[in-house]
């Protein structure tokens, strides 16, 4: 199911390599024929269900950009990941074996005009990609564009040649801040699936001050009522060089696109509202000691439970308030019941160092808890790093945690990790980490190593000058 796909539970390690292979600075137009990225490979195993399941998989990760001329700046990127099964199935079959965020050339100018041909994610429209044509003109510090073409399948971001996109947006950057709007209109089978308005802005009047804010208004396509799709603001201040404050506030729904949403989703088409509120603190008790702090505050509507009715064929519906939809196969969706809103308390509290005694070793002791949502968790945790060698860490972490659940009672579980990170030279970089995890009774484990290369402009480039000087 799409939106099943969309879920990817099991995508976190996809995830945790993505964040690995961004180890590159942010892209910055280059120069003079430059190429700079990152291209790493890895293996990956797991087990879980008390080692009754296993899969393994190798993964190849690249992220480049490059240009050719020295005036107009013809620029090629790739960024995207690829999962091959090595050993039985993907250990979760909703994550796509490749995920694909850019892969486009054209003109990208740090001024001027740019066109791009290809896979973009637009990024002053966030969730809008394209496989199209992005153009626009960069002009000092302002951006204007556009982008149109198909739209990547918006559950596992394949080619499907069913979604088609198209939109505008802005962008302005300053001294304190910066701001930028866009509009994004998105069609399947021919049929508007979504329309949203998207702003976005962060704004430091002061050195010791920093906000941000962004919003997505969902425009009412197919039927549905414009609404409120997200909205994020929050800021840090840093109240003395050794105390600093923060907090944000965020609500948000899914995305609704209901062309496109298959009937066995239904659910989602009551879409619930999410809300959280944060707090942070953070204190230097010296050089070497801190403390740090987090509270939370998470709302969630309640997501209405439905009952499916399967109808013989040609029976007509019985009209009744209940009913709330059918499919094509005869199937009716019927409302049985709602719950109440629900909401949790979260909070942390960590004491750690970056030595300890006369030893160069980072430490963290770090307490968790939340209360809410059916549970009562606490959480428990001791982690440690230091270096092994000329330029290779090794990081440890273990702890306990208690979980109560109002359906399935108490359990004590438990983790325990080990990470090394070698930067063999220069360039090249090598990971390997393992994890095992205790819950329900289950000892489960995951095991991943990584090798990869980071690609740098020449020395005494434009863009390696410019690198430098931002670092």
């Amino acid at each position: 199911m799409r939106a099943a796909r969309a879920r990817a539970t099991g995508a976190g390690w996809v995830a945790l390599t993505a964040v690995l292979t961004l180890v590159a600075a942010p892209p910055r137009p280059a120069r003079a024929g430059s190429v700079r990225g990152v291209v790493a490979a890895e293996g990956y195993a797991l087990t879980y269900g008390g080692g009754e399941q296993t899969s393994a998989t190798f993964g190849l990760d690249v992220r480049l950009d490059g240009s050719e001329l020295t005036d107009r700046a013809l620029a090629t990127h790739i960024d995207g990941e690829l999962r091959i099964p090595v050993n039985g199935d993907l250990s979760d079959p909703s994550v796509p074996a490749y995920r694909l965020e850019r892969l486009s050339a054209g003109l990208d100018p740090t001024q001027g005009w740019v066109a791009l041909a290809g896979r973009e994610w637009i990024v002053e429209v966030p969730t809008a990609s394209v496989d199209g044509l992005t153009f626009g003109y960069r002009w000092e510090s302002f951006r204007l564009g556009g982008f149109g073409g198909l739209e990547p399948n918006p559950y596992d971001q394949t080619f499907d040649g069913q979604f088609m996109t198209g939109g505008g947006f802005f962008s302005l950057e300053g001294e304190q801040g910066g701001a930028g709007a866009g509009f994004v209109a998105s069609f399947y089978d021919g049929n508007a699936d979504r329309e949203s308005l998207t702003g976005q802005g962060r704004w430091s009047p002061l050195r010791e001050f920093d906000a941000f804010g962004s919003l997505r208004l969902d425009l009412g396509v197919a039927g549905q009522a414009t609404r409120l799709g997200s909205l994020a603001v929050g800021g840090d201040w840093r109240a003395t060089p050794t105390f600093r404050l923060g907090g944000s506030f965020t609500t948000y729904r899914y995305l609704l696109r209901p062309e496109s949403l298959d009937a066995a989703e239904i659910e989602n088409v009551a879409n619930p509202q999410r809300e959280s509120i944060e707090g942070r603190a953070r204190y230097e008790l010296s050089h070497d000691l801190y403390t740090r702090a987090r509270l939370s505050y998470r709302l969630r509507q309640a997501v209405p439970s439905y009952e499916v009715r399967i109808l013989p064929e040609g029976a007509p519906l019985d009209g009744t308030a209940g009913e709330v939809y059918i499919d094509d196969q005869g199937r009716s969706y019927t409302l049985a019941a709602t719950t109440t809103d629900e909401s949790s308390f979260g909070g942390g509290l960590a004491l750690g160092g970056r030595r300890l005694a006369s030893l160069p070793l980072r430490w963290e002791v770090a307490y968790t808890g939340v209360t809410g949502f059916g549970r009562n968790d606490h959480e428990g945790a001791l982690s440690a790093g230091f270096d092994v060698g000329d330029g290779a860490s090794l990081d440890l972490g273990a702890g306990v945690d208690l979980r109560n659940r109002d359906e399935t009672g108490s359990d004590v579980g438990g983790f325990a990790r080990a990470e090394l990170f070698w930067l063999v030279d220069r360039d090249w970089f090598a990971l390997a980490s393992y994890e095992a995890t205790i819950a329900d009774g289950d000892l489960d484990h995951a095991l991943l190593a990584k090798v990869g290369y980071r690609i740098r402009p020449p020395a005494g480039s434009a863009t390696a000058a410019r690198a430098g000087e931002a670092r």
